[in-house]
């Protein structure tokens, strides 16, 4: 078990944050409304709806505003009205010609953001100038005339003239009211709220549909969101037969109006009181209402009309509509209220649309909302948004089954962070790759939204955070602590290019393989009697100043350095990494090594240090590779007899006067892209089969005169070996013509003059034995 939570740790965490996290997601995606935000949020609750809200906001900005339905118009009680009728409220006598004249201009629905649940006060002065004047006796034609006027104005009141508005637009004209609360029951009296339960009793919802046919849900066990009662419009104008309807709204917990509550519950009366804009979209479509509320709870509302149902879905996690915003006012026709009373409002502005009322006066009632366009909108605004949504059919919803949804993608985007991220071998990686998921989740949210899926964004992308971060630190804790220190060892090995691909397979450097590789031996000559003139401080700066930049051309050339033997360089190629070209990889760093060499002489001889000549060996073969030694001490190294003769090649340098020597199998490896040159053959000491070798002398192709001296030293070899002396030793001169100080011609033709005093054995084959390993 120890081992399988070790193997899969990374998943293992990425679940346990997905379980936390999943949590917290059903928990908090629950939104905080009205008082519910202070009585039953917590401080992480309330955090995470204020930055969901936020985020909503963006989104609905990134989407921009789209222009509401043509059929809903907004009529303002704005400034221009204040100039003349002064402050809010205004005489109701005013509110009542409105009513009519849109009424005249074929408004097939008039929805008031208004409340008239009070008397309007009576001018007892005007009362009195009519007595006064009617006690007056004869009257002059001007007196006349407002004797008629005050008659008129106090014999018809306000409340006389908004009732038979009211009256004469009928279901026509819907009349918003306030509902309450337990707390305002102190504030309240029994008479009073039985008189208010009275007028509003024709406006409720009484009988909601069952799962079975031709049955009920009780009112009282619908979980629609619960008020006491309304306060209603005067009895007088409940009689109109103007339909009530409530114009509430309950803010998120950071004060932006979002949802809506489009059926209240009521105590009393009994039933479910449409919201002004739910009442008004109705009458426009020319809908019943029907609550779709099984098991208990109010799934959507359906609208029923002649040509089909409209439903309206109603959020998973509360009884409430999110509203989908076109936009700010200015997405919305709209109408002064001076110019529906001036007259001067056109007919086919107002003819069978669906009218809305309201004050947007600033500061007159504080019936400002704030909404994701905008912090200081007026609250009619909020109901037109959801008129529009209902006519257009386009409404942001957030159903039951989005909740599941995102706990997939919570679960699969959690484990494939936790899966991928500790196999990037760099921060900058799994931060780009955090970054790439949350941008793509982004998108996805952002896609859904504006096909009117509110999917929840800061939860789901706080997990994949926390899974990222805590992912990158658990790594640091064991793999990449572990990569640490296999790289502080191997980092005496390997260059940094090939040490980060060998590590993300860290198995290639701990197992014991048999491959084909080449080996790279290089020896200072003459090192003993160098040292000896030389201190040992000196001695260190100077071995340093060499064994570094021949290191580093192992290194450039993707290498694996073997170890130092003293003032001995030993490389090798193809392991831990699979290089196909390794052998010309070998070839390339000897060049480097040996041009590199004769820059460090010139710099040596300005600093007064001694000038050295190395040899190189290099052969290609079958080896074993792998980390070697003992329980305590562990070595990355290569084995077997192929890297053994490496090592003579490069002590043979010495004898054949040469400065690199290679191997018939590397030659063959390498093929083209080196100039070499035959130096004949060797028998390694205990082996029975020769072995070719051939001088490195550079890379890509030769001179014209390098390559004819080439020529002719393979062609005196050739006759060396199958005994024409004479033959041979032309030859051979004819390479000294071309090179005076050409070591192994010199060497051949000297055996050629020992060869004429002691001719060879007959058994002689032209190999050259080595007689030390």
């Amino acid at each position: 078990m120890k081992a399988l939570l070790s193997k899969w740790r990374y998943e293992a965490f990425a679940l346990l944050v997905f379980a936390v996290f999943g949590a917290m997601h059903l928990f908090f995606s629950v939104p905080l409304l009205g008082l519910q935000a202070v009585e039953k949020g917590g401080s992480v609750h309330s955090a995470v709806q204020s930055l969901d809200g936020r985020v909503t906001n963006l989104l609905f900005k990134i989407r921009g505003e789209q222009p509401a339905h043509d059929d809903v118009v907004v009529v303002e009680i704005d400034e221009r009205g204040s100039n003349r009728y002064g402050l809010w409220p205004w005489p109701r006598e005013v509110i009542a010609d409105a009513i009519e004249k849109l009424l005249d201009l074929d408004a097939r629905v008039v929805g008031l953001d208004i409340s008239f649940n009070n008397e309007a006060p009576v001018n007892v002065r005007e009362k009195e100038w009519l007595a006064a004047l009617q006690a007056g006796g004869a009257l002059s034609p001007e007196l006349e005339a407002v004797k008629t006027e005050l008659t008129q104005r106090t014999t018809n009141t306000p409340d006389d003239r908004l009732e038979a508005a009211l009256k004469r637009g009928g279901q026509r004209v819907v009349q918003g009211t306030i509902p309450y609360g337990e707390k305002d029951l102190l504030t309240t009296t029994d008479a009073q709220r039985a008189q208010w339960a009275e007028s509003a009793k024709s406006s409720v919802i009484t009988s909601v549909p069952g799962k079975v046919k031709g049955s009920f849900v009780p009112i009282a066990r619908v979980k629609a969101y619960p008020f006491v009662g309304v306060f209603a419009p005067l009895p007088r104008f409940a009689a109109t037969g103007s339909p009530i309807a409530h114009f509430a709204t309950i803010p998120d917990v950071d004060s932006t109006i979002r949802r809506s509550p489009l059926l209240l519950r009521l105590d009393q009366p009994e039933g479910l009181l449409p919201s002004l804009a739910l009442a008004v979209a109705a009458k426009q479509l020319d809908a019943q209402i029907f609550p779709d509320a099984l098991d208990n709870k109010l799934n959507h509302i359906v609208l029923r009309t002649s040509k089909g149902d409209v439903v309206v879905p109603v959020e998973g996690e509360s009884p409430m509509t999110l509203i989908n915003y076109p936009g700010a006012d200015s997405a919305f026709h709209r109408l002064s209220i001076v110019d529906v009373l001036d007259g001067k409002v056109k007919k086919e502005d107002v003819a069978g649309k669906a009218i809305l009322v309201g004050v947007t006066i600033v500061g007159s009632t504080g019936d400002q909302r704030v909404t994701p366009f905008s912090e200081f909108t007026g609250g009619i605004y909020t109901h037109a948004s959801v008129v529009s949504n209902v006519l257009r059919g386009d409404f942001m919803a957030r159903p039951d089954w989005l909740n599941y949804l995102e706990l997939v993608l919570m679960a699969v985007l959690g484990l494939g962070m936790g899966f991928a991220t500790p196999r990037l071998k760099s921060f900058t990686r799994k931060s780009l790759l955090l970054v790439a998921v949350v941008l793509g989740y982004s998108l996805v949210t952002y896609a859904l939204f504006t096909k009117g899926l509110k999917v929840d964004w800061v939860v789901p992308t706080l997990q994949l955070v926390v899974t990222a971060f805590g992912t990158i630190f658990l790594g640091y804790l064991s793999v990449d602590r572990e990569k640490l220190k296999m790289r502080s060892t191997f980092s005496r090995y390997l260059g940094e290019e090939v040490m980060d691909v060998a590590l993300e397979n860290p198995d290639r450097l701990n197992r014991g393989e048999k491959r084909e590789m080449t080996v790279l031996f290089s020896d200072i000559r003459g090192f003993t009697s160098l040292s000896e003139h030389m201190s040992p401080e000196k001695l260190a700066d100077f071995i340093n100043q060499y064994l570094s930049p021949m290191t580093q051309i192992v290194f450039d050339e993707k290498g694996t350095l073997d170890k130092y033997i003293g003032d001995a360089v030993m490389a090798f190629w193809n392991a831990p990494l699979d290089q196909p070209d390794h052998a010309l990889r070998a070839c390339r760093a000897a060049v480097h090594m040996l041009a590199r060499l004769e820059e460090l002489k010139l710099e040596w001889r300005k600093a007064g240090y001694p000038e050295l000549e190395i040899g190189i060996g290099i052969n290609t073969g079958q080896m074993v590779v792998g980390n070697m030694g003992s329980d305590v001490r562990v070595d990355y190294t290569v084995l077997g007899d192929s890297v053994n003769l490496g090592s003579r090649l490069e002590g043979t340098t010495k004898e054949y006067e040469v400065r690199t020597i290679i191997s018939e199998s590397t030659r063959a490896a390498v093929k083209d892209g080196i100039v070499t040159r035959r130096l004949g053959a060797v028998r390694v000491k205990g082996k029975k089969v020769p072995v070719g070798i051939y001088e490195l002398r550079a890379l890509g192709t030769p001179s014209e005169t390098d390559a004819q001296a080439i020529a002719l030293f393979e062609t005196g070899l050739a006759a060396w070996t199958a005994r024409k002396f004479d033959e041979a030793e032309a030859r051979f001169k004819e390479v000294l013509a071309l090179w005076p100080s050409d070591g192994p011609t010199r060497n051949y033709l000297a055996e050629l003059e020992d060869f004429r005093a002691n001719p060879p054995p007959a058994d002689w084959d032209g190999v050259v034995s080595l007689k030390t390993k």
